[in-house]
């Protein structure tokens, strides 16, 4: 990759295990097929794209999440921070593994930002009060959703998406994916464990 000034985010699969995904059983993570499932992400591949990324111009964030749950794995993700601190880092969670004293998470403000969606409105208060206390959370208030049916939805787009040219997600087991919608990864651009991602 030649230049990723205008790439604003690269999302790393830190695994493949979500806390929800026996409750939410339409989720991808349940169905999905992998290109190329041989290997998978580790602490040193992971610092190694995002220094060959920012060697290439990339000034954006990085995110551990596609469709996991990155806090089953926060201190392999806060080993990442600490190797390449001079970095901007996005938490996306569901925000259940939290610990409930607000104060005792103070590992959250190691990142840039952070996105808790919350399924189960009684979950509100607590997520509030992460919000107030650490001021660098955002809450997404959303319904456990069919993205199994992604492929299936009829319709054109009037206008062209622009995602993929701003957003590289790649899955737990190396492959690169067109657009995080995209989780059986129908458009295959390579995978970073096979080949160095420099070359993509």
């Amino acid at each position: 990759m030649e230049n990723l000034r205008i790439t604003s985010l690269i999302s790393f699969e830190i695994s493949d295990k979500c806390n929800l995904q026996k409750l939410h059983p339409k989720c991808p993570i349940n169905w999905r097929k992998y290109k190329i499932k041989e290997k998978h992400l580790n602490k040193d591949l992971i610092v190694k794209t995002i220094k060959q990324a920012q060697e290439n111009g990339f000034i954006g964030m990085v995110a551990f999440h596609f469709y996991n749950e990155p806090l089953l794995d926060i201190d392999l993700i806060l080993q990442i921070i600490d190797e390449v601190p001079y970095c901007k880092y996005l938490l996306w969670t569901n925000g259940l593994l939290l610990d409930r004293k607000v104060e005792n998470n103070e590992f959250l403000r190691k990142f840039t930002k952070i996105c808790i969606t919350c399924y189960d409105i009684k979950d509100m208060p607590f997520f509030q009060a992460l919000k107030d206390y650490y001021k660098n959370i955002e809450i997404f208030n959303w319904e456990l959703d069919d993205r199994l049916e992604i492929y299936n939805k009829k319709g054109n787009n009037e206008f062209s998406c622009k995602k993929p040219l701003f957003e590289i997600p790649i899955d737990y087991y190396g492959n690169i994916h067109l657009c995080s919608i995209d989780y059986n990864n129908s458009y295959n651009i390579g995978n970073i464990i096979q080949e160095d991602f420099l070359i993509y």
